[in-house]
């Protein structure tokens, strides 16, 4: 039974670092970037992407967009990625997107048993780069007219998992968290088919409560696994088993299970920027404790009109 539980972990490993499809590079010269910095210097430097909303305003929620690709691929200029990013900045919110190092790029291949630690490895890599870009946006916050207090991670597919993992590792206080400053707490987090890597079992939130999330997921997602793939206490525990956890602690939450979908729901960020406008606005800047559970079971579904004056009912 072991083995064939270890099978099935190596079997996803394998099928999530070759298989998941990078969104296709801008070939026009639409959705630019206000600007770009070069926030953190590793083995070269990286780049964060800043969108800025047209007023004057001194302060504005700051949006942390992480593009997916697999822990392979640069997703930064990609039109989905500069699509949502624009499209957010329109919307009143400064969003910075973040370059971050791909610790699967060079991967070469082998043994199955080779690729556990390079996909742990870029899953930290990447968390220890978005701290870096928190760092750095915290310091430039009048610069850039953001509020410190409001800065939410979005992310979809790889960028998903670095989001949930980001605020795991924070709110555990774990190590890598260590460089953000002790009174720092995400103000929220959106991930578009993530998961959380755990090698303590089922995910705790054991220091501090974890920010509101807003959760997208397909049922049938064979990338990022809906559910949860385990071997002992270590394993991916995708958004149905975190859910369980939000609600047993009563962790504001938003949760949309995609019946029947596949990996495509990491795609949607702009076909949902709705929803995740309305889940910033109220579990972020009205700061409500909402917990909102509800499956979609086809793609007729329609952002429900009572979504401003927010009857959570509308949504089932």
């Amino acid at each position: 039974m072991k083995r064939i539980i270890l099978a099935t972990i190596l079997l996803y490993l394998m099928i999530f670092c070759n298989a998941q499809t990078s969104q296709p590079k801008d070939s026009t010269e639409q959705f630019q970037p206000d600007f770009k910095v070069e926030y953190v210097q590793r083995d070269s430097a990286l780049q964060m992407h800043f969108y800025m909303p047209d007023d004057t305003l001194s302060k504005h929620p700051c949006i942390v967009y992480i593009y997916g690709g697999g822990f392979k691929d640069n997703n930064l200029n990609s039109t989905l990625s500069r699509q949502y990013c624009e499209m957010m900045s329109d919307r009143g919110y400064v969003v910075a997107a973040i370059d971050y190092r791909l610790g699967l790029a060079n991967h070469k291949g082998g043994g199955v048993l080779s690729l556990i630690k390079p996909l742990k490895r870029s899953i930290d890599m990447a968390v220890e780069d978005c701290y870096a870009a928190v760092n750095y946006l915290l310091d430039k916050s009048d610069e850039y007219r953001i509020d410190p207090t409001q800065i939410i991670l979005v992310g979809s597919s790889a960028g998903a998992i670095t989001s949930l993992q980001a605020d795991y590792e924070l709110s555990n206080r774990s190590e890598i968290a260590s460089v953000l400053p002790p009174y720092f707490r995400f103000a929220g987090v959106v991930s578009f088919a993530g998961a959380i890597f755990s090698v303590n079992g089922t995910p705790k939130y054991s220091v501090n409560p974890p920010a509101p999330t807003m959760m997208l997921h397909g049922t049938a997602d064979e990338l990022v696994p809906y559910g949860k793939i385990r071997l002992f206490r270590k394993g991916m525990f995708g958004s149905s088993e975190l859910i369980k956890v939000f609600k047993e602690k009563n962790y504001p939450y938003f949760m949309l299970h995609y019946a029947n979908r596949v990996h495509d729901v990491a795609s949607y960020i702009v076909r949902d920027i709705d929803i995740t406008d309305w889940f910033i606005k109220e579990y972020v800047l009205n700061d409500r404790a909402l917990f909102i559970e509800t499956t979609l079971k086809d793609d007729s579904y329609e952002i429900p009109d009572g979504y401003d004056g927010l009857d959570p009912d509308a949504l089932y």
